[in-house]
C-alpha cells in the first residue's frame, strides 16, 4: 500500500512481505512522515531491536524461552556507517578487483528476485514508470 505525491513520489508506503519459511515482515517508510526509525526482529527463541536502526551503533538481543518472561538482554556496539549503500560499493569493488561478474553475496539470481518483488509492487500500486 503507497501514497503517492503530487509529483508521483512514494511519498508514505506500507508493505508486508509473507516468505515461503513462514516468516513475516512488515516495513513502513516515508520520506517526509516524522517517523521513529527502528527496527525489530522477533524470533522464537527472543527478539533483536535496532532502536536507530539506520544510524545507530548498538542494538539489544533480548532472550526468552517462549513465553513474556526474558531470560537475557545483550547489548552490542558495531561501527556502522551512516550511508548504508556503503557495503554494496564495497563489494562490487571488491569483485571488480578480482575480475567477478557476480558477487557471492547476492548473487544475479537474487537481484532478480528482488527486482521481480518490486516489479510486482509497482504493478499492485498501478505505478508505472514514463518511459513504460
Amino acid at each position: 500500500m503507497t501514497n503517492f505525491s503530487d509529483l508521483g513520489v512514494d511519498e508514505i508506503s506500507h508493505y508486508m512481505f509473507r516468505f515461503p519459511s513462514g516468516c513475516i515482515a512488515n516495513i513502513s517508510s516515508s520520506y517526509n512522515l516524522k517517523m521513529n526509525n527502528l527496527a525489530t526482529i522477533y524470533g522464537d527463541q527472543g527478539f533483536i531491536d535496532f532502536p536507530d536502526f539506520q544510524k545507530g551503533e548498538r542494538f539489544t538481543v533480548s532472550k526468552h524461552n517462549g513465553t513474556n518472561d526474558i531470560q537475557e538482554t545483550i547489548e552490542i556496539v558495531e561501527e556502522n556507517h551512516t550511508n548504508g549503500f556503503i557495503y554494496q560499493a564495497d563489494e562490487v569493488a571488491k569483485c571488480i578487483h578480482k575480475g567477478k561478474l557476480e558477487s557471492t553475496i547476492i548473487p544475479i539470481e537474487e537481484t532478480i528476485s528482488i527486482m521481480e518483488v518490486m516489479d510486482t509492487m509497482r504493478l499492485q500500486w498501478g505505478f508505472k514508470y514514463p518511459f513504460e
